[in-house]
């Protein structure tokens, strides 16, 4: 492959570990990544017999590095400088866009096939002390090459992009609109090889972390948001140390105050809560609305008030499902008497599934979608 071009299937490199087999796959391996690329491993991989010992393998791999980031952060700043940071993202599946994605999947082919052959040639090397052994050797250079800050470096890569570029073209990245292409598309291909250790991946998560926050509107980047969460999730088992809430802390501080029901009654039936859902069903097939007229068409009753803020409490602060039966409601137990209330999980899973119900049954209208995306 020649200098990149903007056509999508350019970026269509497969991952090295097949062209780590042999001494020929590695060579044509090289051979067909797009220029820089190539020169850049065979720099990290020098030819024997030279007469000049090549340089360490960390220290060939901390030059790649430099190299590779260098070259990434070069194509990021061409793209901003293109104008391609606002109204053109919808484009940057081509373009500057095309090629920063190809770059990007082929520095993630060559780093890949380092540590494969390397891989591949500690296992020969393996064999033949125990008088087994292969005759399909790879170059001695490949030793060394598999090291943790080679397995760090594609991930590296993806935190770069994610810091250079903003959040509209990272957007656009994320698909580029094109089959097996796409950020998430290279991230998930080169998680599924085992190659790659877990160790490595925490700077996947960093790097999404980071995209997350860039997000300011979680409104209008709400489908964006949940696209990134599910690779994190495709990535890490549930289980995950990061994922879970080791210390068992709390935003309690987080209070709402709920209106009485007299209050309550009085602000709907001066409009106050206009535009409210008008007779929903609920899960047990009951109506939501009040069985009076009020003059204001029906609207949410307080019965689904109460029960739509009492689950908003229960997710502030779980540990009241702690709580003894006949403990007052929102007690905290003591650690002595903590133990899970069954009989209040029961009843909270209940109450969450009749929001959920009324929700489902009733959908946002086309103009509430529009004002929540302007804000």
């Amino acid at each position: 492959m020649g200098d990149p071009t903007d056509s999508p299937a350019a970026i269509r490199i497969d991952m090295g570990e097949e062209a780590a087999g042999s001494p020929e796959g590695a060579a044509a391996f090289l051979s067909s990544l797009p220029a820089p690329l190539d020169g850049y491993g065979r720099d990290a991989l020098p030819a024997e017999g030279g007469g000049v010992p090549p340089a360490a393998a960390a220290d060939r791999i901390d030059a790649l590095e430099v190299s590779v980031r260098t070259r990434l952060l070069e194509l990021a700043s061409d793209l901003l400088g293109a104008g391609d940071d606002g109204g053109g993202a919808a484009d940057a599946g081509g373009g500057g866009g095309g090629r920063l994605l190809e770059y990007l999947r082929a520095a993630m082919a060559l780093c890949v096939h380092l540590v494969s052959a390397a891989e591949r040639l500690d296992a020969i090397d393996r064999a033949d002390g125990e008088g087994g052994g292969g005759t399909d050797a790879l170059p001695g250079c490949y030793r060394g090459m598999g090291s943790p800050a080679a397995r760090k470096l594609p991930f590296l890569l993806l935190e770069d992009t994610v810091d250079s570029l903003p959040p509209a073209l990272l957007q656009a990245l994320w698909t580029a609109g094109v089959p097996d292409c796409g950020l998430s598309v290279l991230v998930v291909n080169l998680c599924a090889s085992p190659s790659f250790t877990k160790a490595s991946r925490f700077v996947l998560l960093k790097a999404c972390n980071k995209l997350l926050r860039k997000l300011s509107n979680r409104d209008r980047d709400a489908a964006f948001a949940g696209e990134v969460m599910t690779l994190l999730s495709t990535v890490f088992p549930l289980s995950e140390r990061s994922a879970v809430n080791v210390l068992g802390t709390f935003n309690v501080t987080n209070v709402t105050e709920c209106e009485d029901e007299e209050t309550f009654l009085g602000h709907r039936n001066l409009g106050a809560d206009a535009g409210a859902t008008d007779g929903m069903e609920v899960e047990d097939g009951s109506s939501s609305a009040p069985a009076e007229a009020d003059g204001n068409g029906g609207g949410v009753d307080y019965a689904f008030y109460s029960i739509f803020w009492g689950v908003h409490k229960v997710f502030t602060d779980p540990t009241v499902l702690m709580a003894p039966a006949a403990g007052k409601p929102g007690e905290k137990a003591g650690a002595e008497a903590a133990a899970f209330d069954g009989v209040r999980a029961e009843a909270f899973i209940g109450d969450v599934r009749t929001v959920l119900a009324v929700l489902e049954g009733q959908p946002f209208t086309a103009e509430e979608i529009r004002q929540s995306k302007s804000r």
